[in-house]
């Protein structure tokens, strides 16, 4: 049993990752469109959409590995039909919660994380123009007013 609460949880932290990397995106690509600057295809021709991202966000790779890991000992204790299907249901709960609605779901979380980043961003003067980071920060806000937070 305790597999499968671990499995559980590694698969519920594994989808707050990929949203808030959905949502990271989505954040680029809306102060684009609102303040018409190129920020997403710069960033994806630079290989660097996962800007806005911490960079405590890559401890996600070790959250994937031992999901990896817990569901080889549930094959190995349980076989490979149970193992398939616990497998499948994080799989048909993503198709079910579409991961936009799980984007708009924890947007709001993401919100001072982004703006954290942004201001490290910010102080490093590299990686963002001012009229970048100014679309940004803008549309940030936006979002804590569409949200009501503080």
């Amino acid at each position: 049993m305790t597999l499968y609460l671990t499995f559980s949880l590694c698969t519920v932290i594994d989808l707050y990752f990929v949203s808030m990397q959905r949502s990271s995106i989505k954040l680029i690509r809306n102060a684009d469109m609102l303040h018409g600057t190129d920020m997403f295809s710069r960033f994806k021709a630079a290989g660097d959409l996962r800007i806005m991202l911490p960079l405590w966000a890559n401890a996600v790779w070790v959250v994937k590995a031992v999901k990896l890991m817990v569901l080889y000992y549930i094959y190995m204790e349980s076989g490979v039909y149970i193992a398939f299907a616990v497998f499948l249901v994080p799989l048909l709960i993503s198709f079910v919660l579409a991961l936009p609605y799980l984007c708009h779901l924890f947007h709001r979380f993401y919100l001072e994380i982004f703006e954290a980043r942004l201001n490290y961003l910010d102080s490093m003067t590299i990686e963002l123009s001012e009229a970048e980071a100014r679309a940004l920060s803008q549309t940030i806000d936006n979002a804590k007013a569409y949200y009501k937070i503080g």
